[in-house]
């Protein structure tokens, strides 16, 4: 877990304060596989939309990723629904 080093160093404000700050991915990542995994796809733009503000300072300077990594990832979430 993340934050263990900083609880381990009893550091537990910054810890709280980062499980906080990130609590919004969980249902993010629920709603959106549930608009893919329904197939909803009419609804996916307006949870991207919702998503992006949670983005907007970052900045990627390269792929850091082939596209090799996606592969079969639709497969396996659908799978896993």
């Amino acid at each position: 877990m993340t934050t263990r080093a900083w609880e381990d160093r009893d550091y537990f404000l910054k810890a709280d304060r980062f499980r906080l700050d990130w609590e919004w991915v969980t249902p993010a990542a629920q709603q959106l596989s549930k608009v893919i995994l329904n197939e909803r796809w009419n609804e996916l733009p307006e949870v991207l939309a919702e998503l992006a503000p949670r983005f907007a300072d970052i900045s990627i300077a390269k792929m850091t990723r082939p596209p090799e990594t996606w592969a079969g990832a639709y497969r396996e979430l659908t799978q896993k629904g």
